[in-house]
């Protein structure tokens, strides 16, 4: 009968624990509930879905549900933090949908406004822009902040300058932008997350309400979501391989 090989062993379970933390999915989620300068409330989500280093989709969704919108509730911006230094491009912005409000009369909902998804003629990336260069700060907002702002299902139009035409069309949210990343080789932390809403705009910080992946699940309220780095189940596998190799030589001593 064959001798299993216990270095063996642990040099491929060092190996496997370090590929699968590197390759697996981390998932980080920010919040914002905070008041615009008018009074109006500003409620955002962002979540930040890494499937590798390179790639990074992010979900930004306007939570407000409310039937007194004003410019002040668009959400027109978003900044955040890697932990490191890399160069970001925006691959692709896929909204649920294209508004044009300028017609609209309350009171109701989004039937106040129309549906120009077909024929808008707006493409992707919608006016949306991300900070170019290597760096760690990042800015994702139309230019200008306006049009094509996010609103959701429950936009009522024509109060507050929503049907002013300067800011027409609206996407519907929740909006996915698709970004590369390189320069990275772990997946970054996440921190200084900000929502911007309106053209001014109000700044609202975000707060961190989970991450997931990697090798585990956390939840804070510092605004920073932490993941243990991949390099740590890999010392992990490493510690199994020298207690593997001291077990050996104290055996040959015997």
């Amino acid at each position: 009968m064959a001798k299993s090989n216990p270095i063996g062993l642990s040099i491929g379970l060092t190996l496997a624990l370090a590929i699968s933390t590197s390759w697996a999915n981390v998932t980080y989620t920010f919040t914002a509930n905070g008041t615009a300068g008018d009074g109006r409330p500003d409620q955002g989500t962002a979540v930040f879905d890494f499937t590798d280093a390179n790639t990074l989709q992010i979900t930004l969704t306007n939570d407000l549900n409310a039937t007194d919108w004003g410019i002040s509730s668009v959400l027109d911006g978003f900044q955040f933090t890697l932990s490191s230094s890399a160069s970001a491009s925006l691959v692709n912005v896929t909204p649920q949908g294209v508004l044009d409000c300028t017609a609209g009369q309350p009171p109701g909902g989004v039937a106040n406004c129309t549906d120009v998804t077909a024929t808008s003629g707006e493409t992707s990336p919608y006016n949306w822009l991300l900070s170019s260069g290597i760096m760690t700060s990042f800015e994702l907002a139309p230019n200008g902040y306006k049009p094509d702002g996010i609103v959701n299902s429950s936009i009522v139009a024509n109060t507050d300058g929503i049907s002013n035409s300067q800011h027409n069309n609206y996407l519907l949210g929740p909006v996915v932008f698709d970004i590369s990343l390189t320069g990275l080789s772990d997946i970054p932390t996440i921190s200084n997350v900000v929502f911007l809403f309106g053209t001014v705009p109000d700044e609202q910080p975000g707060s961190s309400s989970s991450s997931t992946g990697g090798q585990g699940s956390t939840s804070s309220t510092s605004g920073q979501a932490d993941v243990p780095e991949p390099s740590t189940l890999s010392l992990l596998g490493l510690g199994l391989l020298g207690s593997v190799l001291y077990r050996r030589r104290r055996t040959q001593k015997v």
